[in-house]
C-alpha cells in the first residue's frame, strides 16, 4: 500500500489495474472533483441539499484549513476518493465561520426559505451543545470512494494517510462520527481500525454509527 506522508510525498505507483492508490494532501484544484465525489457519495445527507455553493464551501475550507486535513487518493491519474478530519471539531467549524461566514450565508439565504432546509441548518448551529461529553475533539468527518473504484483498497489507503496525518499532529484518539447504519463497506472498514461506542439518531429517519479510533 502506497501512502502520502504529511508532507506531501508526490511518489507514484505504476498506473493498470493493480497499482495502489497514492494518498496525498488535497490542492484547491481538486475541489470540483471532491464535491463531485461528496454529493455521489454523501447523497443521504440534507447538508447536499443546501446547494453546490455552499457544499463547494465546506470543502474548500476542508482543504485549505490549518485547523483540519483533507487527503485524496489518486488512481491511475485521477481523484478515486477523499478523507477529511479535523484537529478540533469546534475549531474547524469556528474557522469555517470565520473565513467563509459570509459567503455561507449568501449560498444559505435562499433556504431560509424552505422548511424542510432549516433542520439541517439547525443541526450545524447547535451541534456542539449536543456532542456527547466523552467524545474525542479530534473527528474524521467524512471519507468517500468512489462507486466505481471499489475493491482497490482506497478506503484502506485514506484510513493510513489520516493516520499517519493524526500521529504526526501527536493526536492519538480520534472520534469517527457520522457514518451511516445502512453504508456497509464505510461500518466494515471502521470496525477494523476504531470501537464502535454507539447509533444515535441523525437527520430525519436516519442514524449514524459513531467509533473512537485509539492510534497509541
Amino acid at each position: 500500500m502506497t501512502t502520502a506522508d504529511p508532507f506531501g510525498s508526490t511518489a507514484r505507483p505504476a498506473a493498470g489495474a493493480d497499482a495502489a492508490p497514492v494518498v496525498r494532501p488535497a490542492r484547491l484544484e481538486d475541489l470540483p472533483r471532491v464535491v463531485e465525489l461528496a454529493v455521489a457519495g454523501m447523497g443521504w445527507s440534507p447538508i447536499m441539499d443546501l446547494g453546490p455553493g455552499f457544499v463547494s464551501l465546506i470543502y474548500r475550507h476542508a482543504i485549505t484549513t490549518r485547523v483540519g486535513f483533507c487527503l485524496v487518493a489518486e488512481l491511475d491519474g485521477r481523484v478515486a476518493g477523499f478523507v477529511l478530519g479535523s484537529h478540533d471539531s469546534k475549531r474547524w467549524f469556528r474557522d469555517f465561520a470565520l473565513r467563509q461566514g459570509p459567503r455561507a450565508a449568501l449560498a444559505l439565504l435562499p433556504k431560509l426559505f424552505f422548511p424542510r432546509h432549516l433542520a439541517a441548518i439547525w443541526r450545524g448551529a447547535t451541534y456542539f451543545p449536543k456532542a456527547h461529553p466523552e467524545d474525542p475533539a479530534s473527528e474524521i468527518l467524512g471519507i468517500v470512494v468512489d462507486e466505481t473504484q471499489k475493491g482497490r483498497r482506497i478506503g484502506h489507503a485514506l484510513v493510513q494517510g489520516a493516520s499517519e496525518h493524526y500521529r504526526a499532529k501527536g493526536l492519538l484518539r480520534v472520534k469517527v462520527g457520522d457514518i451511516d447504519v445502512r453504508n456497509a463497506a464505510s461500518n466494515a472498514l471502521f470496525s477494523r481500525y476504531a470501537e464502535f461506542q454507539r447509533s444515535e439518531p441523525s437527520y430525519g429517519d436516519n442514524a449514524v454509527n459513531v467509533y473512537y479510533w485509539d492510534l497509541r
